[in-house]
């Protein structure tokens, strides 16, 4: 880097930092204090940063048969918001699960390659992964409604998945049968107001 026209005067360098990594130079509080005079030329003053290796990721599936277990006839899904919550209940990532062509051959194997979400790069913590559950479904996986994770650096959490069934409905017409003949004619108006 290099930073001209600098006025002379007392300065405190410093990088702005970025998601996913952690600064290792300078030591201590990573800034340099800096004088600058008339004409001077100051260098050696150098940044590193190393990426920080933390990943979560996991699986979406329908699951049919809402059992809680993935079935293999029970597809991987894509679309769905999965959300990452620091211990304050804030959200600090979220993504859509996805078709990803992990072996490179450009064409997406739906049993290994659909229904993932990944997230990388989070700092150590505590976090909450939680899916967001699309109207029309109900969770049957994890049975709490989410993943409860103590991520560390190069230690990996893998198999987070997140399972959901269709809801069930139950669906009818409640009409006056003015003939009696228990079929709903034409001419039979419906009828509001009761319950069922």
């Amino acid at each position: 880097y290099r930073i001209a026209g600098v006025q002379p005067g007392t300065y405190i360098l410093k990088e702005s930092s970025q998601a996913g990594w952690t600064q290792t130079a300078p030591d201590g509080d990573g800034v340099y204090f800096i004088s600058v005079g008339a004409g001077g030329l100051i260098d050696s003053k150098d940044f590193a940063n190393r990426r920080v290796d933390t990943a979560i990721h996991g699986r979406k599936w329908a699951d049919f048969n809402g059992n809680g277990e993935r079935d293999i006839s029970e597809p991987w899904i894509n679309g769905w918001t999965i959300e990452v919550r620091n211990s304050n209940g804030d959200v600090v990532a979220s993504t859509q699960t996805m078709e990803m062509d992990l072996n490179n051959n450009n064409t997406i194997e739906p049993e290994t390659e659909a229904g993932w979400y990944w997230f990388q790069g989070l700092p150590a913590g505590s976090y909450t992964v939680s899916e967001v559950v699309k109207d029309g479904w109900q969770q049957t996986y994890p049975s709490s409604g989410s993943h409860q994770v103590a991520l560390t650096e190069d230690q990996p959490i893998t198999g987070l998945h997140f399972g959901n069934k269709p809801s069930t409905e139950i669906h009818g017409q409640k009409w006056h049968d003015l003939n009696n003949n228990g079929s709903h004619d034409t001419n039979e108006p419906g009828l509001n107001g009761w319950t069922i």
